[in-house]
Parts: structure tokens; C-alpha cells; sequence
């Protein structure tokens, strides 16, 4: 009788453990689930696999001294377009960034760069990112930003190799940022940022996340 009663409690106690197994791995799937995608439209969720892309539309300028954009000033910025002494130049172009199980697999640039005048003309193609750094690639509603290394290329020809670069993409996966090292570029950038928006972001299962 004892030794029936201890078997019984044995198999019920078997039983309340695989219960127990089985209601946390729904769980813990739902939440996976829940982390991995969200509504299209918003980026509301953590992702660890994704695709964007996106355009590059921005503004370098030739003087950062005093009266120029630096200051935030609306007055100034017109200003400084209109003086030829501060002639900008235009980026006109396109971004791409894959990421895979919190790596980057991919992140390209390409851009066409001409003074506001119309003279200077000439491309540049940004390749080979290598990260300088071990942090997963995370992306949630807060954005991301990340530092590695590319090659420059100007008119197709290879210019500068491992150029340090920081990348910021902005919240909601809005607008992106990006900085290369004006020391490894001749200060061919001026020191200033490269500015685009995204047009596209995809989650691992293809869903547009960008309405």
C-alpha cells in the first residue's frame, strides 16, 4: 500500500513538472513572438533580423565657422546657402543595412556629391563595413548606433580604405546619420554628418514595417 501511494505521488509529481515545462516554453515562445515582430507601419518591437533601406539626401558645408548652421539658426542656414563664398554641397543618393541574428551582413552607401553651383560632380561608394565592435545590432522604436570600418570609392576608383565610420539611425527607424572619420578622408566630408531617411524596413518574415 505504502509503496503504491509513493508511486502515485511519483507520477503526479512527473506529471505537474511536464505541465509545468510545457506552460513555460508556450510562454516563453509567445514572448518571442511578441519581441520579434510588430504592427507594420511601427517599429515597436525588437528586431534581430531585418532589412532598410533608404535615401541620402543632405548638405555639406564648406564653412563652419561663425554664422553657419552650427548655431541651429534658420536666419543662418539661408544665409550661409546663399553666400558663394559657403557654396554646399548637395548628397543626393541611396543606403542599404541586412542584418542577421544581431550581425551586420550588409551596409552600403551610394551617393552623387556636387556643389550647389552645379561643378564638382562626382560619386561615392562606401563597402567592405567591418564592425570595430562585439554589441549586437539591435533594433527597436529607441534606434541604434553602430561603428565599423569601409572603403570609400570616388568615381567608382578606391580612394580611402578603412575609414572609421559611426552610423545613428534615429527613432522609429525615421532617419539615419552617418560620420566618417575626417581624418582618414582628407576631410573630404568637412567633418559633417551625411543625412538620409529610410523608405523601407523589413522584419525576417519579408513584413514592411514602414507605412
Amino acid at each position: 500500500m505504502n509503496q503504491f501511494i509513493i508511486d502515485s505521488n511519483k507520477t503526479y509529481l512527473a506529471v505537474t513538472v511536464l505541465i509545468t515545462l510545457s506552460i513555460a516554453i508556450v510562454i516563453i515562445q509567445l514572448i518571442s513572438v511578441n519581441i520579434s515582430y510588430g504592427q507594420a507601419g511601427h517599429v515597436n518591437s525588437i528586431l534581430e533580423t531585418f532589412s532598410a533601406k533608404g535615401l541620402i539626401s543632405s548638405l555639406i558645408f564648406n564653412n563652419m565657422g561663425k554664422g553657419s548652421p552650427n548655431n541651429s539658426s534658420i536666419h543662418n542656414i539661408q544665409h550661409t546657402v546663399n553666400n558663394t563664398n559657403n557654396n554646399p554641397y548637395v548628397l543626393a543618393g541611396s543606403w542599404g543595412l541586412d542584418v542577421a541574428n544581431r550581425k551586420i551582413a550588409s551596409f552600403v552607401i551610394s551617393f552623387t556629391m556636387v556643389l550647389a553651383n552645379g561643378t564638382d560632380r562626382h560619386t561615392h561608394e562606401f563597402t567592405n563595413f567591418k564592425p570595430v565592435s562585439v554589441l549586437p545590432i539591435l533594433l527597436d522604436q529607441k534606434g541604434i548606433t553602430f561603428i565599423g570600418m569601409m572603403d570609400i570609392k570616388i568615381n567608382s576608383a578606391d580612394k580611402w580604405f578603412g575609414v572609421p565610420i559611426s552610423v545613428a539611425i534615429g527613432k522609429n527607424f525615421n532617419t539615419i546619420s552617418i560620420t566618417p572619420s575626417p581624418k582618414y578622408t582628407n576631410n573630404h566630408f568637412m567633418g559633417q554628418s551625411i543625412y538620409g531617411i529610410s523608405t523601407s524596413l523589413k522584419d525576417q518574415r519579408g513584413t514592411e514595417l514602414i507605412s
